[in-house]
């Protein structure tokens, strides 16, 4: 996972960006970008940054005695997990109990946001977004208003149906209080244009009109926007930080050749 390095380790070797480690470590190190917060049992938990210059990956640890966490070689779905990276700010979870590795909505998400020097990184839990199980891969972070603040959003497909999606999203507060989920049903206008440009076979056996591969950021500040890519047919795009989101379509072009076809 790429993301911008500004904690005071990468600060004073000039690194704009780092390549880091997705499985998080427990450790007790303390240090300038250690940042401290509470789980949502009120756990004491801490994290911390060991930043390198890629292509070496940096890593990030976590520091909960109270959470039974385990190494990543161990039980790798008893750690902490990065999910999403934008600039300054890292999004991550954490299993709080040992249903965890088997729920998602076990788990509590923070965000660690890499203030620079002199001022001390900072660690938010957000709400858990229990009303709705979200996927790893389904799930973006963007900040907005100079860095000051951000949104997580995520994108749940309605089986079924082609042109019907629920957004979730979480907005911070300029104040650094806790900020709230919010639900909304978006739409795709017709005709899609993925349907237009490749559409699916009736012969083909993945007769599914969209499975999130990853998401990424494009745009910045107000004009971000964020895309859930299938790879293989492609791109729903979401202007998030408006107040009244739109989703739109954008296709992948057509297979330069037929995969498979051994002539």
């Amino acid at each position: 996972m790429a993301a911008v390095a500004s904690s005071a380790e990468a600060h004073e070797n000039t690194r704009s960006c780092v390549l880091l480690n997705i499985r998080g470590y427990t450790a007790g190190r303390r240090d300038a970008t250690t940042a401290t917060s509470h789980t949502s049992n009120g756990h004491p938990i801490e994290v911390s940054f060991r930043t390198a210059r890629p292509p070496t990956l940096s890593h990030f640890s976590v520091h909960c005695p109270a959470l039974q966490l385990q190494e990543p070689a161990d039980y790798p779905s008893m750690v902490p997990k990065a999910i999403a990276a934008d600039g300054d700010l890292f999004l991550f979870r954490i299993p709080i109990d040992s249903v965890g590795t088997m729920s998602l909505t076990r788990n509590d998400y923070f965000v660690y946001t890499a203030w620079p020097p002199p001022h001390r990184p900072r660690l938010d839990l957000l709400p858990n977004p229990s009303h709705d199980t979200l996927g790893d891969k389904e799930i973006a972070i963007l900040s907005f208003a100079d860095g000051e603040q951000y949104v997580v959003a995520a994108l749940r497909i309605i089986p079924g149906s082609k042109t019907i999606h629920k957004l979730h999203l979480y907005r911070s507060k300029p104040d650094g209080e806790q900020g709230r989920w919010t639900s909304q049903i978006v739409y795709v206008e017709e005709p899609l244009m993925r349907d237009l440009v490749c559409p699916i076979p009736e012969t083909a056996n993945r007769q599914v009109h969209h499975v999130t591969s990853k998401v990424m950021r494009l745009g910045a500040g107000a004009n971000g926007m964020v895309g859930w890519v299938d790879i293989w047919r492609g791109i729903l795009l979401c202007d998030v930080l408006q107040e009244s989101p739109k989703l739109r379509d954008m296709p992948l072009p057509m297979p330069a050749a037929k995969w498979g076809n051994s002539s």
